[in-house]
């Protein structure tokens, strides 16, 4: 996107302890990743074999609730997409395919994605993909994400987040 060479933070992406991508991100939201590289979710070993999980919509995000104490929380690895004109879905979850088992297997998932509308977006495909049964929705209130969260109300509030978390209400 930057189209010339700029600083970037780099995101290790790890299975079972092994390097399998790195995501280089730029402070104007540029970002790549290692080409021919696996895309799985970002800090998916700490949520592997654990009943609970956060779902969240960035790798800051993540980080800000490893700040709060949670470990066993995971990024999408490229975000959310608005829905297109025609009413189709662009959101790819292709990357949940090899490690559903890894989802599928929690009691729990809290939701704590984007407050906008490509992320009400992403929630929704989460919730039709992993059963409103075991999905919890968290809120930013006035944040758009963890991340803005945890800088304008600190860890404390942020941990408060999971707790305070409303289950998804089943349809019919």
């Amino acid at each position: 996107k930057a189209q010339k060479e700029i600083e970037v933070v780099e995101f290790p992406y790890f299975v079972n302890g092994t390097l399998v991508n790195v995501k280089y991100r730029g402070k104007n939201k540029d970002f790549s990743f290692e080409p021919g590289c696996e895309v799985v979710l970002f800090n998916m070993d700490n949520i592997m074999h654990e009943s609970e999980c956060i779902i969240v919509e960035g790798e800051w995000d993540a980080l800000s609730y490893v700040e709060a104490g949670f470990m066993n929380v995971a990024s999408v690895p490229n975000g959310f997409t608005l829905p297109r004109s025609d009413g189709s879905s662009s959101i790819n979850l292709s990357y949940l395919d090899d490690y559903w088992r890894f989802i599928q297997n929690k009691e729990r998932v809290y939701l704590a994605v984007d407050n906008d509308e490509a992320g009400n977006h992403g929630k929704q495909e989460l919730i039709r993909r992993i059963g409103s049964e075991k999905c919890w929705s968290v809120d930013f209130k006035d944040c758009k994400d963890a991340n803005e969260y945890l800088v304008k109300y600190g860890k404390e509030a942020l941990a408060k987040t999971i707790e305070e978390a409303v289950q998804i209400p089943m349809e019919n």
